[in-house]
């Protein structure tokens, strides 16, 4: 009976140290893919250096944490999700923990600045003149091999699963295909999560591109335009903040500030404006202000974008959180994130969604972690494959692709009379 006793205690006092929104698993699953990456097997993610020019290593480690920023936002809203289909309803909805329900939005929101700051950068430094035609097929080739992959395989999944499939039902699907992300994938979260609609965000703000090498040509004074363009999309969401009926435009205004945001921080990069503090300091404000965004109910707001683009301009200007951003893990996670990001759906799936595995997982919080771990660590090599396979493969046809057409377009040229 004491036996008894002791063991039923101890089954408690561990019942009582997770439950399936606990924040501390977080940090074991990402401390467990740390080692993963830094371990030999992800030694196939190695960027060459002619891959790397001019590249800013802090953040290239950034994008690591921030893809799987957005996959501890999933595996939180998974256990409700997994509970919801077990009832036959379906839903995917965020997840009641503050901290699990701003991690996906925050990660994303840095991912938008990201983008931001190096074309805005590149069109700067280019006088507003880039090469366009390379630029956009390197977008392509980019984008579009693992893309195509990743709904390919969520095809699948749906024809085999035998549940309504939404990308065999018509031309309106193939278009959906063949624009690589511009228009949105209908993704009900069942293989996906939901990820693709960011892709669409991504092309919009590439096709503004020549609209703003307008200004970049004509004026020097790109931090003036950048700051105006990040003012108004603020000042109009403040604006309109009491009124239902504007959340679409909020959403869309927000979105084009988070691009503007990583804008501001090239600009002010360009003429010189960097913070003059010690590694150690910039690395605490950084995670303070990255932390502050748990008091806002809405990281989709003036408040959290403000918030964390002072710590990407921080991370942007060589801070590397005491030295973590710079390590040949984060590196690695990084060189694969688009990877973790598109395909973590898919992953995920695998691991949760079979009935034995899905009553495992809903049966107690270390179940449920046990798996997040096994998933996470397993999307990690999965997109170390698709990087080497997919990616690589396709980001050097591009190069060649855009290769020819410029060597075609110089023949064009010498051949035209004068």
């Amino acid at each position: 009976m004491a036996s008894y006793d002791a063991e039923s205690r101890w089954e408690e006092a561990l019942e009582k140290l997770i439950d399936f929104h606990s924040v501390w698993p977080a940090f074991v699953c990402v401390g467990a893919v740390l080692l993963l990456a830094w371990s030999p097997v992800c030694r196939y993610a190695d960027t060459p250096p002619s891959y790397r020019p001019r590249r800013i290593v802090t953040m290239d480690g950034l994008r690591g944490f921030l893809a799987m920023a957005v996959v501890l936002h999933h595996v939180a809203i998974y256990h409700q999700f997994l509970r919801q289909q077990s009832l036959s309803s379906g839903g995917w909805v965020a997840p009641p923990s503050r901290f699990y329900a701003a991690a996906g939005p925050a990660g994303v929101s840095m991912f938008f600045m990201i983008t931001g700051y190096l074309f805005w950068s590149r069109l700067i430094e280019e006088r507003g003149r880039p090469a366009w035609g390379r630029l956009y097929v390197g977008r392509i080739f980019r984008i579009g091999p693992l893309y195509l992959a990743a709904l390919g395989a969520a095809s699948l999944c749906d024809w085999v699963s035998r549940t309504p499939v939404a990308v065999t039902s018509g031309a309106k699907e193939v278009a959906t295909w063949s624009l690589l992300g511009l228009s949105v994938y209908p993704d009900r979260h069942e293989f996906l999560a939901g990820v693709t609609w960011s892709i669409q965000d991504e092309w919009l703000f590439y096709l503004s591109l020549p609209v703003l090498a307008v200004f970049v040509a004509r004026s020097r004074r790109h931090l003036e335009f950048s700051l105006a363009l990040l003012a108004a999309c603020l000042a109009l969401v403040a604006g309109n903040v009491h009124h239902a009926a504007e959340a679409p435009l909020r959403t869309h205004l927000m979105r084009a500030a988070l691009f503007f945001a990583g804008m501001v921080c090239g600009s002010l990069h360009r003429v010189g404006i960097r913070p003059a503090v010690p590694d150690w300091l910039a690395s605490s404000a950084a995670a303070v202000a990255v932390a502050a965004v748990l008091l806002f109910r809405d990281v989709y707001g003036p408040g959290p974008l403000l918030l964390l683009g002072a710590a990407f301009f921080l991370i942007a200007s060589g801070c590397s959180l005491w030295g973590l951003l710079r390590s040949r893990a984060a590196i690695r996670l990084g060189d694969v994130s688009y990877g973790i990001y598109l395909v973590q759906g898919l992953v995920l799936a695998g691991v949760f969604r079979p009935r034995p595995l899905r009553e495992f997982a809903l049966g107690s919080p270390w179940h449920h972690w046990a798996l997040a771990l096994t998933a996470m660590l397993l999307l990690v090599m999965v997109a170390t494959a698709t990087h080497v396979w997919i990616e690589r493969p396709g980001i050097a046809l591009g190069k060649r692709v855009a290769e020819g057409i410029a060597r075609a377009g110089r023949k064009v040229r010498t051949t035209v009379p004068m």
